[in-house]
């Protein structure tokens, strides 16, 4: 995740992730019988679950009740249930590093990855498909199957719960300062994993900002960091709740350019830099950058004044704002 990967890495990736959902959701439906008696009993009216895979729509279906997916990345195999055009000519691939301004090599290996996924993890030649058919030896073949059940998803949401800071946050946001910056690579990388150079890296940039409250969720102990009073090492950052109207003072946002990272700093107006790591976040990080909203940085080129040169620009050039 923090370093280079090569596409055998992301095929093999892929089909561990493929295999392990299908034998879940065929151990679920086949062995938990009690359970899915349970869930009848009690009367659902709605059953809300991810787009990733086609499971959860066969077991709200199981117990008779109405499958509601909350929102994600529209990934092509999604696109398609949903009865959504793509066009790889002209739009980038959520997995591509390509940004607005494609070339025609760009067009070309754009057009390579939305055929290559239908071959990947989650396409209807992949593992839909064979949920699809243990679904449909499960119930009969007189019963439609998850492709056409998927077509009709009534919403997709996107569900929120405000966090309440806890007093040890309170403090350090009460802290006199030109603003905050928050740094958070997400909750799916473990940031204990962070390679060293990438850490001195933003330490060393960070010992050069002694005017700001920098907050950064960290899994680790980073003994340079315990000599800089104004950075502060957090296990969970509520970075939506910090960026809120209620706090005005959050100058930026340094993330990974996961989607939902990409919708908060946009809502919230808090300009970001942004370091891709894998997925969609290089698609993500291209959009903001070409919207005006972040500047991007590459995660096998960094040094303290490669991110100290993008934090000041971002900081201080009034287009990002």
């Amino acid at each position: 995740m923090f370093s280079a990967g090569d596409a055998y890495d992301l095929w093999w990736t892929g089909q561990e992730f493929k295999d392990m959902r299908v034998e879940a959701c065929e151990q679920m439906m086949l062995q938990d019988k009690e359970i899915f008696t349970s869930f009848r009993e009690k009367n659902f009216d709605l059953a809300i679950a991810h787009f990733h895979d086609l499971c959860p729509l066969a077991i709200a279906e199981t117990i008779g009740v109405v499958w509601i997916t909350h929102g994600t990345s529209i990934f092509d195999f999604a696109a398609v249930q949903l009865g959504l055009r793509t066009f790889p000519a002209s739009v980038p691939h959520p997995l591509s590093s390509a940004g607005y301004s494609l070339s025609f090599s760009d067009r070309f290996y754009n057009l390579l990855w939305h055929l290559s996924l239908l071959d990947f993890v989650n396409l209807p030649e992949n593992l839909l498909s064979d949920e699809n058919e243990f679904y449909t030896r499960f119930v009969g073949s007189d019963h439609p199957d998850l492709w056409t059940l998927s077509q009709n998803v009534p919403a997709l949401l996107i569900n929120e719960q405000k966090i309440t800071f806890d007093e040890h946050l309170k403090i350090i946001l009460a802290k006199p300062s030109k603003g905050i910056i928050l740094f958070s690579l997400g909750t799916v990388s473990n940031t204990t994993n962070m390679p060293q150079n990438m850490i001195d890296s933003f330490v060393g940039a960070f010992a050069r900002l002694p005017a700001y409250t920098i907050l950064w969720r960290m899994e680790k102990v980073i003994n340079e960091v315990e000599k800089l009073d104004h950075v502060h090492l957090l296990r969970w950052l509520p970075q939506k709740d910090i960026m809120s109207t209620e706090l005005p003072n959050t100058k930026l946002l340094i993330a990974h350019g996961g989607y939902n990272s990409f919708l908060e700093t946009a809502q919230a107006g808090v300009p970001a830099v942004l370091m891709p790591l894998f997925a969609d976040q290089k698609i993500n990080a291209m959009r903001a950058q070409r919207y005006g909203i972040a500047r991007v940085l590459d995660k096998l080129n960094l040094t303290p004044s490669i991110v100290l040169e993008a934090v000041n620009d971002v900081l201080s050039d009034n287009r990002y704002i």
